[in-house]
């Protein structure tokens, strides 16, 4: 079910595994003549097998549905297919579109669909097919539902609300909202990067790399009210996590491991406190070490998106619980193949069952809101009241620490400039005051917190930030984490930034840039430049360059015209660039490129 089956190589790539795959040429621009013709009917019902490939779940479901919400032919030969043993499968949109009701659409990461709260209904007869061009939602990052093929219910006997690559891009959050919308004592399923379940007769079993979530809502307690002048809050839902070979039984809710893994009787490890809930893997780093720890519950944070459109929303307290249903099983394998490895290669895999998770309104963490320089020293500002030492308020004892055990500052050259302890360290509600031994802030110094500084609520700043001084005013100066190469494109690399980047064009297709690709090479060359070995400017795309990714908003991607990547080519990068809070790099970075290895390092 794809329209460009021939040109991607997807055809071979069934060929190479013993499949015959049958071409059904259906997509937005011809469904209304397809989608009812018998010919393409009969074709899927001879075959044994309907797969369908990823991309937007929505074009799944135009095609496949009448204009009064009923299957279309090919949608019921689908349909019987299923009917008479055979399977319909799908990766990415294309197992997102099994569910009775998909959804869309909504931010990876889970915060913006969270501070909506409201997952918006969409009539999908209003995508008719005649552009090319995608509904979007009303508010930025929130997430769209509509009725679709419904394949998940004949095979688990109940329907479930399905999503896909589910921990990497955070999508937890996200779901809950849109569970509630559809069907609040519902059920849904998130499978990993990787990862799949397989349902037949009731039971799922799990195969691939990574786990599968199974969200079980049937006792769940959702707060009153939706939309965002009643904040999302939930207590009592159920949350299963299955790994290669456990399946669940969809009638009786029962979890069963796989043969070889042992029940945990007696977790001796340390739980992982995330501060960053929804980012990549962090829930199965959260459950896994909760799960294989002594620990009874944990509660991490749903931290905000850094976007100023949701600055004073509210901040999400997940809590998860361990109950007397709670059940692990621990097994030998490690996650070690494909993406995942990074991330939870020091994880065995590991079945979880019952255990409990609460959504609950929190506090944010702390942040500095302002830094302004006095006579000898500066004030920091935060936005939450300050813990240090042993006092909340006046001067700060540090208990024999030293002062580098909260912030270090330094000049333009790296050098430690000193600070003066006792009274002139200390703290006033939600202000740290600093006075240093010797003169006075110089253009170039920075101050770098660390995660010792805490709130009365007890959480710790990011330690990461690092503020810099232009001699006007202090900032968290953007900066250029890394240049990598594309994995399948010599001429294409992206640039990752340590914030999110500021979008400064739209085109009609609703694609974001850091610029207009059609730009003239001089505009471009304000921005970002690269070079051959020999320092002769090498052209970019017109159509592709500056493409910002709303899955990657902190990566530039780079297109060069007609020529790809070679040894010694350089990119530099410009303080013109700005993320979205205004802030650019310092001065310029430029990164060289090694064709030999694939790589681009930093030229110091």
């Amino acid at each position: 079910m794809y329209d460009d089956f021939y040109n991607n190589g997807d055809k071979e790539n069934f060929e190479s595994n013993g499949f015959e795959p049958a071409y059904i040429p259906l997509a937005l621009d011809n469904y209304k003549s397809v989608a009812n013709e018998q010919y393409f009917a009969d074709l899927v019902e001879s075959c044994h097998i309907a797969f369908f490939f990823g991309g937007a779940q929505l074009r799944h479901t135009r095609t496949l549905l009448n204009d009064d919400g009923s299957l279309s032919k090919v949608g019921q030969a689908i349909q019987n297919v299923l009917a008479r043993g055979g399977t319909v499968a799908g990766s990415s949109a294309g197992s997102a579109v099994m569910s009775g009701f998909s959804y869309t659409d909504g931010a990876n990461y889970a915060y913006q669909p969270m501070y909506w709260n409201k997952t918006e209904r969409l009539d999908f007869r209003a995508y008719d097919g005649e552009i090319d061009k995608e509904p979007v939602t009303a508010n930025k990052g929130n997430s769209l539902y509509y009725k679709s093929i419904g394949v998940i219910k004949p095979a688990a006997g109940k329907n479930a609300l399905m999503d896909s690559h589910f921990d990497i891009r955070g999508r937890l959050g996200r779901l809950l909202v849109a569970l509630r919308d559809t069907d609040k004592k519902g059920l849904a399923i998130g499978p990993d990067e990787g990862t799949g379940i397989r349902i037949k007769k009731e039971v799922g079993t799990v195969f691939g790399l990574g786990g599968v979530y199974i969200v079980d809502a049937s006792r769940a307690v959702w707060s009153p009210g939706s939309g965002t002048s009643h904040p999302l809050s939930v207590t009592g839902i159920k949350l299963h996590y299955l790994t290669a070979g456990d399946t669940y039984n969809f009638t009786t809710g029962i979890v069963t491991p796989k043969s070889d893994k042992t029940m945990i009787s007696s977790p001796t490890g340390t739980v992982y406190k995330t501060v960053d809930a929804f980012g990549p893997y962090e829930t199965s780093k959260t459950i896994l070490s909760l799960a294989n720890s002594s620990a009874a519950m944990v509660t991490v944070k749903g931290k905000k998106i850094p976007d100023v459109d949701f600055a004073n929303g509210p901040t999400f307290d997940i809590l998860y619980k361990k109950t007397a249903e709670t059940k692990a099983y621990c097994s030998y394998e490690t996650y070690n193949t494909g993406e995942i490895e990074a991330y939870l290669a020091s994880f065995q895999k590991t079945t979880i069952t019952n255990l409990t998770m609460d959504v609950v309104l929190g506090h944010d963490l702390p942040t500095v809101k302002n830094i302004t320089n006095t006579i000898n020293g500066a004030s920091i500002e935060f936005n939450n009241p300050l813990c240090l030492g042993t006092t909340t308020n006046g001067p700060v004892y540090l208990n024999g620490e030293e002062i580098e055990d909260y912030l270090v500052i330094e000049d333009s050259k790296g050098n430690k400039k000193e600070i003066v302890t006792g009274e002139a360290f200390s703290i006033n509600g939600n202000v740290l005051n600093i006075e240093l031994s010797d003169g006075t802030f110089e253009v170039g110094d920075t101050i770098q917190l660390t995660t010792h500084v805490k709130d009365i609520y007890g959480e710790s700043v990011n330690g990461d930030i690092v503020y810099w001084y232009s001699g006007i005013k202090w900032s968290s100066p953007l900066e250029v984490k890394s240049v990598y190469l594309s994995s399948s494109k010599t001429y294409r690399s992206f640039i990752e930034f340590s914030n999110e980047i500021a979008i400064g064009f739209t085109d009609a297709a609703d694609y974001n840039y850091l610029i207009d690709p059609t730009s003239s090479s001089e505009v471009k060359s304000q921005y970002i430049i690269v070079r051959d070995k020999n320092g002769n400017t090498k052209q970019l795309d017109s159509a592709n360059a500056f493409w910002l990714d709303p899955e990657y908003p902190k990566e530039i991607m780079i297109d060069l015209d007609t020529e790809d990547f070679e040894t010694g080519d350089t990119i530099t990068i410009s303080p013109k660039i700005k993320d979205i809070f205004g802030e650019g790099i310092v001065e310029d970075v430029t990164y060289r490129f090694d064709a030999e290895t694939g790589k681009w390092t930093l030229v110091p």
